[in-house]
Formats: C-alpha cells, sequence, structure tokens
C-alpha cells in the first residue's frame, strides 16, 4: 500500500517543468493519512521534519502550498531517502464563509443552503461534524433531509482529491463523479487515468475519443503512445458505424482517415494494428481489402447464425382447412378481402419461423399480420415490438394487440437486458416492426432472446430513410434470400382514398407532383387529406407554414396531434430551431415575470405547457408517485410542472415522469422536429416544410418518410423546385457490412 501524506512545501520550489509535469520539491510532513505496510517506513516519515519529494504530478506547486502526495519512500542509490510521487493534489481548505457557501451551493438546494445560513453563522461545522440535531433547527430540513445533507458532503469530500487532480486538465464536475462512480473512488480513478488517459473514451459512456485526447494530451501524453493510437482506432471505427452505417473500410480509406485522425506517421499506426490483430481486436481480410473491428464482424457472424437456426428450427405446421378458416375471419373483422398477395404472404408466415414483410405505406403489411393471428391457436404467446415507443403505438393501434419498445420487451435494467440468450423470452412468435430503424446491435440483442422454435415476424418499409447507426439490417436481408421473403407491391382498395398513401407512391416512383413554375395551394385525393402548398420564392415559406399550423392549432388546440417535420435544425429559413421559437412565443408565450423557465440547449428555454422531446435514454427516473421508470430517445410529450431541481413531464407514451435538473440536457422543444426523429411515430396531422437550401439532405426518401407519417391530414410547404428536386433525387449511402456475405458464406 502506497503512502498519502500531507505536506507543506517549503519557500522555494527546486524544481517544476510544465511541459512533463515533473517536479522535484522540500516538503515539510504535516500527517500521514495513509501508512505504507512496511512499519519501519512509516517510522522514518514520522520522525522527518522534511523529506524529498519527486515525480509527476497533476498541479503547479507552489511556495508555502498545502497538498496530499501519493507514493513509496525509498532509498535512492544516488540521491538517498526521497518520497517517489505517484499521483498528488491541492489540499482543499475552506477557510472563509463565502468559500463554505460556494462549496455547499455545488452540492446542496438552493432553498437549503439560504435555510442554513439564515439559522447559522457558519452550517459548515456542523454538517462536518455530522450533528443531525443541530442541522434539523433549520427550516424545512429535517432529519431525513439532514442525513442526505451529511451523507452528500461526506461523499463529495471523498472526491476530493479527484477534483483536484483533474480540474486543472480541463474535467468538468460531471464527469469526475462518473469516474469516482465507475472505479470506486477518486484515488482509483486517478490511478486508472494515470496508467491510460484513455480509459475516458473506453470505459465512460458518453466521452468520445476527441475530448479524451485532449484532456490526455494536456497531461502530457506522447502523440504516439500506443494507448493513444489504439484508442483512435477504436473511436474511427465506431464512428463510422454510428454515422455511416459501414461496419468495415477499406484499408486505403482507413489509412488516410487515421492518419488524418491521428496526425501521426501511418507505418506507427500500422505497428499496433498488428498487435490489435494478434489480440483478435481488429479483423483484417487481405484478400476482400477489408478491415473493421472484430466486434463488428462477431455482431454480424452472431445474427447470421442465429437467423439460420430459428429458420431451421422445426416449425408449428398448420392445415390448409385451419389457414383458410382463419383468413376467412381476418375478412369477416376487416371488411374487405385479401389481395392474392396478402394472401399468399399469410400462408408463407404459417410456413416458415423467420419471415421478413417488406411494403410501402398502403400495401397492408400490417393487415397480413392480423390474418395471420386468426390462424395461430388461442394461447399462442405473442409479442408485438418496435425500435420506438410511437412505433410501437402504431402497431397496437393497427392490430389491437398489446405492444412495447425493444427495450421494454427486454427487460432493460440500465446496464443489461434481463432477457437474453442464457434466458430467453417465453414466447410462442415474436412481430418487429420497423425493422428498417433498428442497428445492428438492438436486434442481435432481440434475437439473441428468442427461443428455437419460435417465429420471428419482421415488417419494414424500404421506402424509408435507413436506420441512424451501424448496419444496414434491411437491405441486407431482403437481398439475402436465406429467409422468408414477403414483398407487398398493391395498395389496397381503402388506401387508394388517400392522397396521402397515393403521393407517397407516387413520391418512391419519382414522378413529379407539380410543373416548374407551379405556385399556390392545391388539395388532393378522395379524402382530401393531402394539400401542397408550393412557393417558387423562399422568403414567404416561413409565414405560410407558421399560419398553416396556427389554422390547425386554432381548430383543435391539441397540439400532441399536429406535428410540423423540417429537414434542418439550424441555418435555414425553415430551420426546426427558429419554428420553434415562434410557436412558442405564438401559443405559449411568458405571462408572468415570475413564470419559471429552465433554460436548455441552443438559446432555448422550456416553460409549462410546451411540447417538448427528449434526446437521450435514462433508466433512473422516477414518476410523481415514486416508481422508477424509463423514457428514451425520441419520447414526446407536454410539459407539467417546473421546479428548481426538477420538471414533471407528461409523455405521450409513458406518463408523467420526473425529470431532474442533470438531464435538462437532452430535452429540446418538438412543436418541429427533423425527419430522422419522426422516423417510427405517425400523427394525426403533419406540416412538411423545407426549401431548397436544405439541398444537402433533401432526397426521395427523406420526403416519402416525412409525408408518410401523416395519419389523417398532411400538407406540404415548400419551394417548388425544391419540392422536384426531392421527388427525384435517389439518396442512398453505401454502407459496407459483412451480413450479406455472411448469408452467402453460410449456404
Amino acid at each position: 500500500m502506497k503512502l498519502r501524506v500531507r505536506v507543506k512545501t517549503k519557500n522555494d520550489i527546486k524544481y517544476y517543468s510544465p511541459d512533463t509535469n515533473w517536479a522535484s520539491l522540500i516538503v515539510e510532513v504535516k500527517e500521514i493519512m495513509e501508512e505504507s505496510q512496511n512499519h519501519t517506513v512509516n517510522v522514518l516519515v514520522q520522525m522527518m521534519d522534511t523529506i524529498k519529494a519527486a515525480g509527476i504530478i497533476s498541479f503547479e506547486p507552489k511556495a508555502k502550498g498545502e497538498y496530499i502526495i501519493m507514493g513509496e519512500y525509498e532509498k535512492d542509490e544516488k540521491w538517498g531517502w526521497q518520497f517517489k510521487i505517484d499521483g498528488g493534489y491541492e489540499n482543499i481548505k475552506l477557510d472563509t464563509l463565502e468559500e463554505k457557501r460556494l462549496f455547499l451551493e455545488q452540492i446542496l438546494t438552493e432553498r437549503q443552503v439560504e435555510s442554513l445560513f439564515n439559522t447559522f453563522e457558519d452550517p459548515f461545522q456542523y454538517i462536518e461534524q455530522g450533528d443531525v440535531s443541530k442541522l434539523m433547527i433549520a427550516k424545512y430540513i429535517g432529519e431525513h433531509t439532514a442525513n442526505r445533507i451529511i451523507d452528500k458532503f461526506k461523499a463529495t469530500m471523498d472526491l476530493a482529491p479527484a477534483y483536484n487532480f483533474f480540474k486543472p486538465l480541463g474535467v468538468t464536475p460531471l464527469l469526475i463523479n462518473k469516474l469516482c462512480s465507475t472505479y470506486g473512488s477518486a484515488e482509483n480513478a486517478i490511478k486508472k487515468f494515470q496508467k491510460n488517459p484513455y480509459i475516458l473514451a473506453d470505459d465512460i459512456k458518453g466521452v468520445g475519443f476527441l475530448r479524451a485526447d485532449e484532456i490526455a494530451l494536456k497531461y502530457n501524453v506522447k502523440p504516439d503512445d500506443p494507448f493513444r493510437i489504439k484508442s483512435g482506432i477504436r473511436y474511427l471505427f465506431k464512428d463510422v458505424a454510428n454515422n455511416n452505417g459501414s461496419t468495415w473500410l477499406t484499408l486505403d480509406s482507413f489509412k488516410t482517415q487515421i492518419t488524418e485522425l491521428l496526425q501521426i506517421n501511418i507505418d506507427i499506426v500500422m505497428n499496433c494494428i498488428q498487435e490489435m490483430i494478434k489480440e483478435k481486436e481488429v479483423y483484417f481480410n487481405e484478400e476482400k481489402n477489408q478491415i473493421a473491428l472484430m466486434y463488428y464482424y462477431d455482431l454480424e457472424c452472431n445474427i447470421v447464425n442465429k437467423l439460420i437456426s430459428l429458420q431451421k428450427a422445426e416449425c408449428k405446421t398448420y392445415t390448409d382447412e385451419e389457414i383458410e378458416e382463419g383468413i376467412k375471419r381476418a375478412e369477416e373483422e376487416q371488411g374487405f378481402e385479401f389481395t392474392d398477395e396478402q394472401t399468399k404472404g399469410i400462408k408463407s408466415l404459417l410456413k416458415n419461423n423467420v419471415s421478413l414483410v417488406v411494403g410501402l405505406a398502403g400495401t397492408g403489411k400490417t393487415s397480413i399480420i392480423k390474418g395471420a393471428y386468426q390462424v395461430f391457436p388461442y394461447d399462442t404467446i405473442i409479442k408485438q415490438c418496435a425500435f420506438s415507443g410511437q412505433a410501437a403505438k402504431r402497431i397496437n393501434e393497427a392490430t389491437d394487440k398489446p405492444s412495447s419498445t425493444i427495450h421494454r420487451l427486454l427487460g432493460w435494467q440500465g446496464e443489461s437486458f434481463t432477457y437474453k440468450e442464457s434466458y430467453p423470452l417465453p414466447v410462442d412468435v415474436i412481430i418487429l416492426d420497423e425493422v428498417s430503424m433498428v442497428g445492428l446491435e438492438l436486434f442481435w440483442n432481440l434475437i439473441q432472446a428468442i427461443p428455437r422454435g419460435a417465429k420471428l415476424i419482421m415488417l419494414g418499409d424500404n421506402g424509408q430513410l435507413p436506420p441512424i447507426g451501424v448496419g444496414n439490417l434491411l437491405n441486407d436481408l431482403m437481398l439475402s434470400q436465406k429467409i422468408n421473403f414477403v414483398e407487398l407491391t398493391k395498395i389496397h382498395r381503402q388506401a387508394e382514398k388517400s392522397a396521402i398513401i397515393t403521393t407517397s407512391q407516387k413520391i418512391r416512383k419519382k414522378l413529379f407532383l407539380l410543373s416548374s413554375d407551379f405556385e399556390g395551394d392545391e388539395t388532393y385525393g378522395q379524402l382530401r387529406d393531402l394539400t401542397l402548398k408550393a412557393r417558387v420564392d423562399a422568403d414567404c415559406l416561413f409565414d405560410v407554414l407558421i399560419e398553416t399550423f396556427m389554422e390547425e392549432y386554432n381548430r383543435s388546440k391539441n397540439i400532441q396531434d399536429i406535428q410540423i417535420i423540417v429537414a434542418q435544425n439550424q441555418k435555414v429559413a425553415l430551420a426546426r430551431d427558429q419554428i420553434n421559437k415562434e410557436i412558442q412565443q405564438r401559443i405559449n408565450p411568458k405571462k408572468y415575470e415570475s413564470d419559471l423557465e429552465i433554460k436548455i440547449k441552443y438559446k432555448n428555454v422550456l416553460r409549462v405547457n410546451d411540447k417538448i422531446i427528449n434526446r437521450e435514454n435514462h433508466y433512473d427516473v422516477e414518476t410523481p408517485d415514486g416508481i422508477q421508470t424509463s423514457i428514451y430517445n425520441g419520447s414526446m410529450g407536454i410539459v407539467k410542472e417546473i421546479s428548481t431541481n426538477y420538471i414533471i413531464v407528461d409523455f405521450f407514451d409513458e406518463g408523467e415522469i420526473i425529470i431532474p435538473k442533470e438531464y435538462y440536457e437532452g430535452l429540446e422543444l418538438a412543436y418541429a422536429i427533423t425527419c430522422h426523429s419522426s422516423q417510427g411515430s405517425q400523427f394525426k396531422v403533419t406540416i412538411v416544410g423545407f426549401d431548397n437550401s436544405s439541398y444537402i439532405l433533401l432526397s426521395n426518401e427523406w420526403l416519402y418518410t416525412a409525408v408518410t407519417r401523416a395519419k389523417s391530414m398532411c400538407y406540404i410547404v415548400a419551394q417548388t423546385r425544391a419540392i422536384n428536386m426531392a421527388v427525384t433525387r435517389h439518396k442512398t449511402v453505401d454502407r459496407n457490412t459483412f451480413l450479406l456475405e455472411l448469408f452467402n458464406e453460410r449456404n
């Protein structure tokens, strides 16, 4: 065990290098805070008035400064006895009332601090002493609160070494807390970091390589340090996977991107790559010119093997009579007959364990699921799921069967799933809707929990945008020809009445919606459910969009039913942020100066009755009744209450949930959202707004996805030229994945 000693530096600092953080000091021993296992060393240090100390430290030492240093007291052949420093930090001293108050304001609520200082001249001493009865004299401080204050104080003081070590490196208090929590203590966090600063990127959720690299370089890590290079390699592949969807790169592409990222000689990088290949952390196929993290190669191998295993398992059979009777019952229930495509699809679902049903909007994907339901025995255990809460809600409405998110179905616990390969779901049939939204990692978590012999039925729309995240699942499954594939191409009769459906079909077929010089408003369809508001000049579009929204809002006063969908967040005329601010000012302005608001990113504020969207996953939130629950990226709701340290949001799918202050960063106004954020959802009224300035994002898939978010009414408010450009522009991103070739190899 290393010594931990409180020391005071002498008048002069012998040596300190800001470049290397190496220091040589003469210090006065004040206190041995943690002793060595060597009794002789402890006695020696206790006997010494002053000692020599040298090593790397995280602070610039000052004359007569008080510090805590860790390390060993050893005898050097050349220099004699000296303390070899292996970490240290400035000793926290809170002398003035102002310093104490500032410290307490960091860990207690404003009301608690105010109450304590109104009651006591110096409440700090009672907190430090753990005097519960004394603290309870203060207003609003009961026994439970007093104990919580003391516990929080002790926990924060225990983190003091980490605060002093990491703060000079630019590490935020929130990240310091995460580090200490992850590694069990401040000292463990410091030791882990000193050994490998890139643990920040590898171990701590929410910290990327770029941030870790910035901190590590401040700590004087060399640019060619192997820890840095390997962490950079991991980051590059993960960044490509998350932003481009590809799971592998060509060798030339990898070399170009990693050199740009690390700014070092590629030969040094390739030496590290060879080590990572030997350690089976990197996959490299020279013949196919593929390089990837072994994690992604193994992930796709596992998916292929599991799907083939599920497909080959013994399949429950149904007689032709049972199938025909079930189809007839479904037709009677829905009031119309299935098309030949749908009838054939229902039969194939029943005869295969793994099926993929693909079709554009209006082709009746969920209808054939309802047909299959009529054939399954009454005691069949069926679970429906989707990536998002809104998508799960949609399939629930379509089939009238319970549905949930994939996370809920698998019993997400914040760190892991309850249901997995070793503890499979108690289920006979899994229905996965909106498979186009699902990335490979979540898909693997789902299918590994499906028991052999159960059915997996996937529904997807290949006209939509590709998933945000890794892989190209829907496309690869369609092309694989190794699982049962049902493609629906015919719009059913009921859908033909809707201009939302017929216009979306025209978009996918790249048919012009209007002439190049058209300007005006035009409503389409037997149901009169789609209106085009096209303008040649984009300058007036913002006002047209806002007035369209206000007309619908004044008609229903139900903000949940109306959704604006745009292409970009900022920097264009029809930007999400600008629209949100304008609508907030119109329908939910600040009424009184005393009304509470909370500041969120993009210089926005939230008020009671605002419509918001949550952009992060949180698994430790609570309902107002104290029941622990979760909220997910994409959840939308209305702000019901704002307090000093929390707000209450009534989420459309989850109900009322308390959102603590530390999660405000993930909240955004949601009167307008981007098309990607809307995917999987549907709204009674959708207003799609865009102009030519968003040309980078506009595509056939983008416009099709935006239009098909509407249930009852869709407005397209756009620049004429931009509409035609989006219709004709096919913009799919090529994604390098292993899935398709792995299916072919496992013939």
